[in-house]
């Protein structure tokens, strides 16, 4: 079950008979070919930049 909430509503998608995750098998296939099937080599390091800036400004609780 996937809930899917966004400014626009909210919903409930039933995933109980879908099967198979076709972007593992891609980000597997771009390491090991340097391909970009799974996504673009920019979206990952701009992911990557995000996650360093986010780091950078946590505050300790």
């Amino acid at each position: 079950m996937v809930y899917l909430v966004n400014g626009e509503g909210n919903w409930r998608i039933d995933t109980d008979k879908q099967t198979g995750f076709p972007f593992f098998s891609y980000l597997i296939k771009d390491c090991l070919e340097g391909t970009d099937l799974a996504m673009p080599q920019s979206r990952i390091w701009k992911a990557a930049e995000l996650a360093i800036l986010a780091q950078l400004q946590a505050k300790k609780l």
